[in-house]
């Protein structure tokens, strides 16, 4: 599967991501498996949440990028896919330090 991210005229990347689905089992229309495709539940229920959680991860990396003005380059899309892999889906967010109260 591909993943696009279109923006106006800020941004149009794709990239590949790890997610295989047989392309006459795709639904385009409805972004998932087709519901009258012979396929097991537990992998048509895999591909849909690896799809949402590549689609939910791509969104937040985004927005943080653009509310702190970075610049999107071309390269952006594929070192955040890349990122999304290595980390498992997980933020490298800093922990707000604990405060101790006496």
């Amino acid at each position: 599967m591909y993943v696009r991210l279109l923006d106006g005229t800020l941004c149009d990347q794709t990239v590949k991501t790890r997610v295989l689905v047989q392309p006459n089992f795709w639904d385009q229309k409805g972004q998932c498996i087709k519901a009258r495709c012979l396929c097991p539940q537990d992998e048509r229920d895999k591909v849909t949440d690896d799809l949402l959680k590549v689609r939910i991860y791509l969104n937040n990396r985004y927005t943080e990028h653009k509310q702190q003005d970075k610049s999107i380059n071309d390269t952006w899309l594929q070192k955040s896919i890349d990122s999304y892999y290595k980390t498992g889906g997980v933020t490298n967010k800093p922990q707000p330090k604990k405060k101790y109260v006496f």
